[in-house]
């Protein structure tokens, strides 16, 4: 088996809306969102082949792709706030909102990548999947 591709952190940082652009902001949730309460959060790995050097990557890509993130945010601002039960209950939740909340972003560089996708069969690595244990 071929070794695993190298894998370099490029950046590693928080991203919020922009500062002051959304007001603090409660939104309850519903029966059918509570259902969802205790399942583990949806994370998204996006592989883009870039052609360029890391250099240019930092300096112009990557810093149109935090303000953009950041733009978006100031209408999607539930998914930078936190779950929280409403005060004074006990039982009902609420996704909370407060200036400076945030979302994780990390880029990083893969080497050869020709080993976690192409257009032929692969040899898989010999691990267990965590959900089949």
């Amino acid at each position: 088996m071929a070794a695993a591709p190298s894998l370099r952190i490029i950046e590693s940082t928080q991203i919020s809306p922009p500062a002051g652009s959304v007001p603090e902001t409660s939104i309850p949730l519903t029966f059918f969102d509570v259902l969802w309460l205790n399942s583990t959060p949806v994370e998204r790995l996006f592989f883009y082949p870039y052609k360029d050097s890391s250099t240019h990557f930092t300096s112009s890509i990557l810093p149109a792709l935090k303000s953009s993130l950041s733009l978006a945010l100031q209408s999607f601002f539930p998914f930078a706030g936190n779950i929280r039960l409403t005060p004074e209950t006990t039982d009902k939740y609420e996704i909370h909102y407060v200036d400076g909340d945030s979302i994780s972003f990390t880029a990083a560089e893969l080497g050869d990548s020709n080993e976690l996708f192409g257009d032929g069969p692969r040899e898989g690595p010999n691990v267990i999947p965590w959900n089949l244990c």
